[in-house]
């Protein structure tokens, strides 16, 4: 019988890690796979600074760009679960990313990993240490 592979993703803006189960009481493992970081060149809203009016001295935040475009971190992360997921590296999909990350993930996710979602968390807890991530796992499905 084969095992039912269900990947976690933990992701945040600006990093995200990869975990496997087995099945039930087979708990979380690490998935050796590349991490992903946001690239220096990819701005984000704590890089966005402060700028001077051309007349006078007072200063303004700068804002983030509003239009629809997608992050092209979120967009980078989603061509490589899709195209693991086409190669059979899993068959479940449980993400759990920060609340607008989880929103950026839902709009840009394409119907052929939409398939393979089995849950969604709306937390942030990418820097949250492995021997207590099951813990927030387990209204989602038993490890």
């Amino acid at each position: 019988m084969k095992h039912v592979k269900t990947w976690f993703v933990v992701a945040n803006q600006n990093s995200v890690r990869f975990f496997e189960n087995l099945g039930v009481g087979k708990g979380l493992k690490t998935v050796d796979h590349t991490p992903h970081k946001r690239a220096d060149d990819q701005p984000h809203d704590a890089q966005l600074g402060r700028t001077q009016n051309s007349v006078g001295h007072a200063r303004h935040k700068l804002e983030a760009n509003t239009s629809n475009a997608p992050d092209p971190f979120v967009t980078q992360l989603l061509d490589d679960l899709t195209r693991q997921f086409e190669n059979g590296r899993f068959d479940r999909l449980v993400i759990c990313a920060a609340p607008h990350v989880l929103g950026e993930i839902r709009g840009s996710m394409k119907p052929s990993i939409k398939k393979a979602v089995y849950a969604e968390l709306d937390k942030d807890l990418v820097n949250t240490r492995l021997d207590e991530l099951a813990s927030h796992f387990e209204t989602v499905m038993a490890l």
